[in-house]
């Protein structure tokens, strides 16, 4: 029987998760931006007079064959006015690179402020930004989206079994909630191989959830071309950012103590800085494996570093003073320094760059 995943163009997931030739793969599959594609899909805009919200495997000029995956908006004239370079890749199926693992020479590109990795776009219609399929496995992406303005986020898509158990939905509703934002995720359709056999990877349940984390338009199957709707009521979602007491979330974000959740490392940035993406056995090695052994050794209660006998990983106290004695006689004392990684201080980088605009400016993303 013929191979039904062989064509290249056609199925680029399942070119990646057979360990093809990246670079061929770049140089003959992944697309320019603005290209033939997006004027196609900017000629249906005009015509409809509608914003297209989409993603597609492109290149990028100061990344020689190497490509990212990239969420793109393109406005009711047919022009790209957004473009997101996808953050948290699927690993190891694909090989897309995320501007992580270009990290020092992408920010010397666009810096190292918020706009540079969560760009949000103003438009007639509302603020909309993208994070796209895994992206949204992370509560980060979501919340730099907020915190850029973001008002409508496109997450698609998740494959089986994430969308089987319920994780897709989990995940689009708690993002949508978080943030007080709406969250469009479409599922793809089915794969066609080279022999025309049409395989469903994604078993459908799109979604459109609302501000408040509700479902307001699903399809539950998948497989075939198709469509969900629902209303979107902007009015609704920007009063309850503006006048909200209580469920207006990220206005009570208290920086300084989760910043320092995230003051040493944990993911290797530059990993393909000097290489092309590792194939599957070579993640495992050196990344899959590494990350677990790293996880491992947070000194957590229960965890094997603070099992008895077991070899503790040394706490650095993030504390950057002391807390106040406990009144006399109250019988407390200051609860003890909180378990961290066993990793060497990393000086922490400022959330933007002396002179450059406020993290929460909108602003478009720079183009390549």
């Amino acid at each position: 029987m013929t191979n039904p995943y062989t064509a290249v163009g056609l199925i680029p997931e399942i070119t990646e998760i057979q360990d093809r030739d990246d670079i061929a793969y770049a140089h003959t599959c992944a697309i320019t931006l603005p290209g033939a594609e997006t004027q196609e899909l900017g000629r249906w805009a005009r015509e409809f007079n509608i914003h297209v919200m989409a993603q597609a495997r492109a290149l990028h000029p100061a990344f020689p064959d190497r490509y990212f995956n990239v969420g793109f908006v393109i406005d009711p004239t047919g022009k790209i006015v957004l473009r997101h370079y996808k953050l948290t890749p699927l690993p190891p199926m694909e090989h897309s690179l995320s501007p992580h693992d270009v990290l020092t020479k992408w920010t010397h590109l666009y810096g190292s402020g918020p706009e540079a990795f969560w760009p949000v776009t103003d438009t007639a219609i509302g603020r909309l930004g993208t994070m796209m399929a895994n992206e949204a496995s992370y509560p980060e992406n979501a919340r730099g989206l907020a915190l850029a303005g973001c008002e409508i986020a496109y997450r698609t898509s998740y494959p089986l079994p994430g969308v089987a158990s319920d994780a897709f939905d989990i995940q689009n509703r708690s993002r949508a909630l978080d943030n007080l934002m709406y969250v469009l995720a479409p599922n793809p359709a089915s794969y066609t191989g080279a022999d025309g056999q049409r395989v469903d990877f994604f078993g459908g349940h799109s979604t459109i959830t609302d501000h408040t984390g509700r479902t307001i338009g699903h399809l539950d199957h998948g497989g075939v071309p198709t469509f969900v709707t629902a209303t979107i009521d902007l009015p609704a979602l920007r009063r309850q950012r503006t006048t909200a007491a209580w469920t207006n979330w990220p206005k009570d974000l208290r920086t300084e103590l989760y910043r320092t959740l995230y003051d040493q490392p944990i993911y290797p940035a530059n990993l393909y800085t000097d290489r092309p993406p590792y194939d599957h056995a070579e993640y495992r090695k050196h990344v899959t494996e590494p990350q677990i052994e790293l996880m491992g050794s947070v000194s957590l209660p229960g965890s094997a570093a603070a099992s008895p006998g077991s070899t503790r990983a040394p706490s650095r106290c993030p504390r950057a003073a002391p807390l106040p004695a406990p009144p006399a006689g109250s019988g407390t004392s200051a609860p003890p320094c909180p378990p961290t990684y066993a990793a060497a201080a990393a000086p922490r980088r400022p959330l933007r760059r002396p002179g450059s605009a406020s993290p929460r400016r909108r602003a478009p993303h720079p183009r390549p």
